[in-house]
């Protein structure tokens, strides 16, 4: 007993099976998930691509206990939710300051600016 969808499919010719592609698409898309929901990890570079910091700031934030992250060989990985958790910690309290050796320049917040950009209140 054959499938009579797929005995219809094969005996269509390339303008049949393109326009049902087209009808079938919208459908289609709304079932997959959204690429930002289904992304389950960052490396330290695509968290701060993501981001618009340098990987210098998301690094920092790993070694400093900020973000938790795990080492895989060269690499971190840090996790999507604890990701999300990092950013809405980071954009929510007061700025830490820490006096700087080299005659206490500061900075500002590179990171709560660049989720402001992101996500304007």
């Amino acid at each position: 007993m054959t499938d009579p969808l797929a005995a219809l499919l094969e005996c269509s010719d390339a303008a049949t099976l393109d326009r049902l592609a087209d009808l079938l698409a919208p459908r289609l898309a709304e079932r997959l998930p959204d690429r930002e929901e289904a992304r389950i990890g960052y490396t330290i570079a695509s968290l701060a691509a993501d981001l618009g910091v340098s990987a210098k700031t998301v690094r920092g934030a790993v070694h400093r206990g900020e973000l938790p992250a795990v080492r895989r060989g060269s690499r971190y990985v840090i996790a999507a939710d604890a990701a999300q958790a990092w950013i809405a910690a980071s954009t929510a309290g007061p700025a830490v300051r820490r006096s700087r050796a080299r005659g206490g320049q500061r900075r500002g917040r590179p990171l709560a600016e660049a989720f402001a950009r992101i996500d304007p209140p």
